[in-house]
């Protein structure tokens, strides 16, 4: 069911942006996501069509990428082709883009759109980008058909200055719980420059499946990048066995061939995307674990074990560290980011104490104990990727035993370790799972995709990179934010999206824009376009915050219920039904929390312009009294 609830409202996205895309009037809205940092509105527009001309005023080498990515946005929304001019003199129907080195910030631009031109300037290309990213969210959610039929576009006359809160606005994607194709990778990159973030976390091995090829270990693809489905629920990696099957049966998974992972790396290098590979480890590893046994512990049974938490390689074998430093050398010959994330989360340490290998290691280095093994592990790591001229991150719990030298945390279970890493010197990306764990309910589990825990769109608003106990003087440690996508319940494209959006959203805002200018009722009315937006571009998004959520208290004195109603983000009409039927605009509002005298059925939700938004919530009193006294008697 919940499987369906995403498809129908893929299509239900679909049919909505045909309808909208046959529309006459011109969305003039000012509705930018990231709140810039200054913006002045003033009357009037200019208007795009297919006599606009693009002029590059001054530029560098990449500013000619810039200008192709922008007539590639207005190419899909209205089928201009704009021509490209080495200047406009008259300064008549033309874009400009201009390299300008009195803007400050290298990612900052100024964006000038007047009745007759629109002017952008940055200190640097992916200022100019930055820029076209605005402009396109200044352009209307329809087309307008001139009396010839041609397309034309309204941009209203604003002047924006803008530039980041921080430089490092990231964005996880899991790929070994389950693998998407190269295709939804470049779409993703699309989805986070959409919203100005720029650094990728390709999360590409794990337990359940390994997706990068190592020519000097062929097993770990050959074998690690499959499963065979055993209970007919893929993405529990626990019900399944690793490899492709012998006896015929399906497998699932797969890997991108390096050539793949280069053409990725080009695409996310052309829009200003860092990408940092994450090589998981000694946690996490039983791809590895089950396709060279060398890499097992001494007592450790990992075809049974692995799955009790033994998926731990053994750092007490020299082995160990001539594989993983095979498999650095082949991911840094691919990838050209400065970080490598190293992994190091939920390390499981039984399996060491029960090693004799890992033992004799302890002991013949003089560690105290197994935290200390992982941190010597880990800062011999550190120091190899170091050599190559590279820099490593991990998850917060490298800094168990002792953080490595030199090595930046990512700090997930929380502020604490980021604050601590901070306050020892040490570079941090802020991503507590409080506030950036997109894989988490968004809404009422009874309505929504599976999940677990909960991270509601106001929960993401209120993050903040900066926590406010940290130490003044080390705040230039903390690099920015950095929101995350697990995918043991995320199988589909679609499904992704839907967990992404409109929580990407909101999260970009808290990374981008100053302090001062975040305030989440301006953010919500914002946000009321950009589903308009997503919606042209078949963008599959969640209306949970609209969802209602109902709520009764017993009045045992006269024997009634008092029942409350509210959506998350209080915004718009609640309408509500008590003889089972689904709620209408004719239904009655809900005007505040009211007295039933009988158990009954009541269903509700939220509308907007005489249309529903998200689900109906509904609650059976008769019903759920009835089974709390059951339970009561038993």
């Amino acid at each position: 069911m919940k499987a369906n609830i995403i498809t129908m409202k893929l299509v239900l996205i679909l049919v909505l942006g045909l309808t909208m895309a046959c529309e006459s009037s011109i969305d003039k809205e000012v509705s930018i996501i990231p709140q810039p940092v200054s913006l002045d509105i003033n009357k009037g527009s200019f208007r795009l069509n297919s006599n606009t001309q693009v002029s590059i005023a001054k530029g560098t080498g990449k500013t000619q990428k810039v200008v192709d990515h922008l007539k590639d946005i207005i190419d899909a929304s209205c089928e201009i082709d704009l021509s490209v001019v080495k200047e406009n003199p008259s300064k008549e129907n033309v874009i400009i883009f201009e390299i300008c080195v009195d803007i400050k910030d290298k990612e900052g631009y100024e964006l000038h759109v007047s009745k007759d031109y629109i002017h952008i300037k940055a200190k640097e290309d992916v200022g100019l980008f930055y820029g076209t990213q605005t402009l396109r969210q200044l352009l209307p959610v329809s087309i307008n058909k001139q009396h010839g039929g041609e397309g034309e576009l309204a941009i209203p006359v604003v002047s924006i200055k803008d530039a980041p809160r921080f430089g490092w606005r990231g964005l996880h994607l899991d790929v070994s719980r389950h693998f998407f194709s190269v295709d939804f990778i470049k779409k993703y990159i699309d989805h986070m420059v959409r919203y100005k973030l720029n650094v990728f976390h390709w999360h590409l091995v794990d337990g359940p499946g390994w997706r990068i090829p190592i020519d000097a270990f062929p097993k770990l693809t050959d074998e690690g990048a499959w499963r065979v489905d055993k209970t007919h629920d893929e993405w529990n990696w626990r019900a399944t066995e690793m490899g492709k099957p012998s006896d015929g049966r399906p497998a699932y998974g797969g890997y991108y061939s390096k050539d793949e992972i280069r053409e990725i790396i080009k695409y996310a290098e052309e829009r200003f995307v860092q990408i940092i590979p994450e090589i998981e480890m000694p946690g996490h590893s039983l791809p590895p674990l089950l396709s060279y046994p060398e890499l097992v512990c001494e007592n450790n049974n990992i075809a049974i074990d692995g799955l009790r938490g033994k998926d731990v390689v053994c750092v007490g074998s020299e082995f160990t560290y001539q594989f993983f430093t095979k498999i650095l050398d082949e991911t840094m010959d691919l990838f050209p980011s400065k970080l490598i994330h190293i992994g190091g989360d939920e390390v499981g340490k039984s399996a060491w104490k029960e090693c004799g290998r890992c033992q004799q290691f302890i002991k013949k280095e003089g560690l105290k104990d197994e935290k200390e093994l992982q941190s010597h592990f880990m800062s011999r790591i550190t120091e190899y990727v170091n050599s190559k001229g590279r820099e490593v991150i991990g998850w917060d719990e490298i800094m168990e035993g002792g953080l490595p030298k030199n090595a930046k945390v990512m700090s997930w279970r929380g502020y604490e370790g980021g604050i601590k890493s901070a306050n020892l010197g040490h570079d941090v990306v802020m991503s507590p799972i409080s506030h950036t764990y997109f894989d988490l309910y968004q809404g009422d589990p009874s309505i929504e995709p599976k999940a677990y825990g909960k991270l509601y769109l106001t929960d993401v608003y209120k993050f903040d990179p900066v926590p406010e106990d940290i130490d003044p003087a080390k705040q230039h440690h903390i690099l920015g934010g950095h929101a995350c996508l697990w995918t043991e319940h995320v199988r589909t494209p679609e499904h992704a999206e839907y967990m992404l959006f409109p929580r990407l959203l909101a999260f970009s805002e808290t990374v981008w824009s100053v302090k001062e200018n975040l305030n989440f009722d301006s953010f919500m009315t914002r946000l009321e376009k950009h589903h308009r937006l997503l919606e042209k571009d078949g963008i599959n998004y969640s209306m949970s915050a609209y969802n209602v959520a109902i709520s009764e208290q017993i009045d045992s004195i006269d024997n009634k219920y008092m029942i409350s109603m509210a959506n998350e983000v209080n915004r718009h009409l609640i309408r509500y039904t008590l003889d089972g039927k689904e709620p209408s605009i004719h239904s009655p509002v809900y005007q505040g929390p009211f007295y039933l005298g009988n158990e009954t059925l009541i269903k509700a939700a939220s509308f907007r312009n005489g249309k529903r938004l998200g689900e109906i919530a509904e609650i059976d009193l008769d019903h759920k009294h009835k089974i709390e006294e059951t339970n009561q008697v038993n």
